[in-house]
Parts: C-alpha cells; structure tokens; sequence
C-alpha cells in the first residue's frame, strides 16, 4: 500500500540532496531512519549490560554501599579526586 506524504518544496529539495539519482523518496527516508535509529540506539556488550543490570538491581533493592557522595559546586575537583582513587 502507498501513502502520499506532503512536504514543502525546501524538503523535498533537501531529500533531493540526500539521495542518489536512482534513489525513490522512500529509499531516502528509510535512510534517514535507519540513521537516525542507529545514532540513538546504544548496544552494550554483554559484560557492560550485566555491570548495569547489577546496579539497577542494588538501587530497586536499596542497596547504596557503592554509592560515591559528589559535591556537584566542585565538579572539577570532584573528578580529579576520583581520577586520582582510581575509582573512575
């Protein structure tokens, strides 16, 4: 089934641009999404996922021992401390 979509003529000039001279307008726009799909999805290798389901788990459980108390006036400074423990 085909839709028909409405866009200005600046649009359709810029989708021009975009696509090759053998690309339809939808080649174009799946472009785009696929895209814009990749730049927003983030994938974690597996032990990234584990690490982060680990620490979802000990916050829904109240569990806040690996907590680390930031003073957020003294970011820079913050950062270099942790920098310097080895903690980031």
């Amino acid at each position: 089934m085909m839709k028909t979509i409405k866009v200005t003529q600046e649009v359709h000039s810029m989708l021009s641009e975009i696509g090759n001279k053998k690309d339809t307008y939808n080649d174009i726009i799946l472009k785009l999404i696929n895209e814009h799909n990749e730049q927003y999805s983030e994938e974690f290798e597996d032990d990234q996922a584990d690490y982060y389901n680990k620490c979802i788990e000990k916050i829904e459980n109240e569990d806040y021992s690996d907590i680390i108390e930031v003073d957020f006036d003294n970011i820079d400074e913050e950062l270099e401390r942790l920098e310097s423990e080895g903690t980031i």
